[in-house]
């Protein structure tokens, strides 16, 4: 498995928590517009076995992901 992925409400939150529990962020962006989705990757490796990923999605991304759950894509 190469990472699990979380979507979450409050990016600065979860950024911070893992942070704070020294998991240091390897990777982080923004994929799209308006607002797009925002995305951290954390060394989770050692403790877990996978990076963990944070997403903050937009609505685009989430009516995709609904269709997605309900075969309509």
């Amino acid at each position: 498995m190469h990472h699990l992925g979380f979507i979450v409400d409050d990016y600065e939150k979860a950024v911070g928590d893992l942070a704070k529990n020294g998991y240091p962020i390897i990777q982080s962006g923004r994929a799209g517009n308006n607002p797009g989705v925002r995305f951290a990757f954390f060394d989770t490796e050692a403790a877990i076995g996978a990076t963990v990923e944070i997403l903050v999605l937009d609505d685009d991304m989430r009516n995709l992901f609904d269709r997605i759950k309900r075969g309509d894509f």
